[in-house]
């Protein structure tokens, strides 16, 4: 008798589930992350932070529209938003480059997760090198985020 699908493909579409599950969770922070950012860019009046951190926006409005697409793909709709993602302005500008660093280790996470996910499940080239792309995006800008805290701090020292 017959019982289903060969254990393989469960788990190749449990994998897909999971980076489902994996992408929602990153687009459900789309309106925070907005907030974040235009705060951030508002705050500061470095010619240098301000192209990193529209750079930084820019990657993620990218990141967004890419799993989006990815969430709609596989499951004929849009994703619904229900919560909120409160937004609280931070007390300074450093705060708010503190928050932003520390999200991103979390999409940092969350991304390497989602690539391994892409790997192992049913899914085609384009998508696993989407999620390439996104992880290369985020470790990169982890680099973006220390130059803006050196330069803050470098800024306190000199005279």
């Amino acid at each position: 008798m017959y019982d289903g699908m060969p254990p393989v493909y469960n788990v190749k579409l449990d994998c897909l589930n999971d980076a489902i599950n994996l992408s929602f969770q990153y687009i459900k922070k789309e309106c925070y992350n907005q907030k974040l950012f235009n705060y951030l860019i508002k705050n500061t009046s470095d010619k240098n932070e301000i192209n990193l951190l529209n750079s930084i926006k820019n990657d993620m409005n990218k990141h967004q529209c890419l799993l989006k697409n990815f969430f709609l793909y596989f499951n004929g709709k849009n994703p619904s938003i229900t919560e909120k993602n409160f937004f609280t302005e931070p007390t300074d500008f450093i705060q708010g480059i503190e928050t932003a660093f520390f999200n991103n280790q979390i999409y940092i996470d969350l991304f390497t997760k989602f690539y391994i996910l892409m790997i192992q499940s049913v899914c085609n080239e384009s998508f696993t090198n989407m999620a390439f792309e996104i992880l290369q995006d985020v470790q990169k800008h982890n680099s973006q985020y220390n130059f803006i805290l050196n330069a803050q701090v470098l800024k306190k020292f000199k005279p």
